[in-house]
């Protein structure tokens, strides 16, 4: 599962929903490794109720140039997904907003992995939120 947002960092409800889809997987008995952005004090690895969390490092670039930090956090997110796929092997890649583009993406096309992708486009009204859900196999 990717996602720029897991607790303890809740910006939005993709923490949130982020969070209590990966409590429900775990407790279905499926393995859920979840590739989310660095926190203050919070460990760089971790299991969450069951839930395996990796926190790559996201502030080595400014948020104030918003694409390039995006453009950072996904090669951080493509790494760290590539070495817990050579030792696990996953059916479906999780992305929960647009930012993760790029690692989908990638991971569709050179690991041959399903897609599943949730978006949520808040960013050009904040009183307007549209949620799409599309799912794509390659």
């Amino acid at each position: 599962m990717l996602t720029w947002e897991f607790p303890p960092r809740i910006i939005g409800g993709i923490s949130t929903h982020a969070y209590h889809l990966s409590q429900a997987l775990t407790e279905k008995g499926v393995t859920v490794h979840v590739v989310t952005c660095d926190f203050p004090k919070t460990p760089a690895e971790e299991v969450v109720g069951g839930t395996h969390v990796s926190r790559v490092e996201s502030s080595g670039i400014s948020q104030s140039n918003f694409h390039l930090w995006v453009y950072h956090l996904n090669s951080q997110l493509i790494e760290r997904a590539k070495q817990i796929l050579e030792g696990d092997r996953f059916d479906l890649i999780n992305a929960h907003d647009w930012e993760e583009r790029l690692t989908t993406a990638i991971g569709r096309k050179y690991m041959r992995l399903s897609a599943c992708s949730q978006k949520a486009a808040s960013e050009s009204s904040a009183a307007a939120t549209t949620w799409s859900t599309t799912f794509k196999t390659f």
